[in-house]
């Protein structure tokens, strides 16, 4: 069985449009049965609606009517239930495509090549920029962290005023003892909200040049995600974002870096075309998300297999 993390639809079906001139995303299935009996009773009926069900060895089923109605004919009556089943098959059409370029699939890094279908199973990072930047707000962090540095605080002091208690000769260096820890304290405090200010800025540069992207980056892959085809919310896909199970991309190689952009030079106006791709790489680059020797992908499937 898979755990589904990410579909593109549009990708995956357009793939299938040009296979096999694609397949529907749900289908209605209507199920009757009938009665009668030899009694007569007055024309009536009533129609209802709502609910959820599944259809076996497909997918969920959504959207459910149910239409009952009476007839009356020579003494007879003949009751009839009809329900319509919104059927979805989201998850179906990976299987198809799996099947259908099954021959075409790579799995070994060693013949990847740029343009080819792959599917790679590594435990990837993930880096949400958006929730990175409103996660690392200075002045947020700064409000919060004095909650902790003052329990850090209220500790020395009360380690010093026993020990003063006990030898009040030693007052005066144990007071500057004091002061001199409770200047370490507030310093590491600093040094660490610089820390998250560079991540802040990361996630500030990074929800502008990959606005609405997720990216999944491993040893060997960097793969750009619609944060829309996730199947989980911000708060879900923070919970595995260093999670050590393989997770499947099932994508196609678009790119592979084979310059590090910190290193390159602009030399004449056609260069400029590029600066675009350049700015956004060289941001991966000096946080260490991206390498040379990394292949981009454009993933179509996210999934874990249970």
């Amino acid at each position: 069985m898979r755990e589904y993390l990410y579909i593109d639809d549009v990708e995956v079906n357009s793939l299938l449009a040009q296979e096999n001139k694609g397949i529907a995303t749900s289908k209605t299935v209507t199920e009757s049965n009938s009665t009668s009996s030899n009694h007569s009773t007055t024309v009536g009926g009533e129609a209802k609606g709502g609910g959820e069900g599944r259809i076996p060895f497909l997918a969920k089923a959504q959207g459910e009517l149910a239409i009952h109605y009476d007839s009356t004919n020579a003494g007879g009556i003949e009751n009839t239930d009809q329900t319509a089943v919104d059927t979805v098959l989201n998850d179906y059409i990976v299987t198809l495509l799996e099947k259908d370029l099954k021959n075409k699939i790579k799995n070994g890094y060693s013949n990847m090549e740029v343009g080819d279908i792959v599917n790679i199973a590594e435990a990837p990072h993930l880096y949400d920029f958006e929730t990175m930047y409103n996660s690392t707000d200075h002045d947020l962090l700064k409000k919060v962290m004095q909650f902790s540095v003052k329990d850090d605080v209220d500790k020395v002091k009360e380690k010093y005023n026993n020990a003063i208690s006990k030898n009040s000769s030693l007052k005066s260096r144990l007071k500057q003892k004091q002061k001199q820890e409770i200047k370490e304290i507030e310093s590491e405090n600093n040094k660490s909200l610089e820390g998250l200010d560079s991540i802040n800025l990361l996630g500030e540069y990074g929800k502008k040049i990959f606005p609405n992207t997720i990216i999944l980056a491993s040893n060997r892959y960097i793969a750009y995600a619609k944060t829309k085809d996730f199947r989980m919310n911000t708060t879900q896909l923070n919970s595995i974002a260093n999670s050590p199970r393989k997770m499947h991309v099932l994508g196609i190689v678009e790119n592979k870096l084979e310059t590090n952009p910190m290193d390159a030079e602009i030399n004449d106006i056609s260069d400029i075309s590029k600066l675009g791709s350049s700015f956004a790489d060289a941001i991966l680059f000096n946080f260490a998300i991206a390498k040379v020797g990394m292949l981009v992908l454009k993933p179509l499937v996210i999934y874990y297999e249970i």
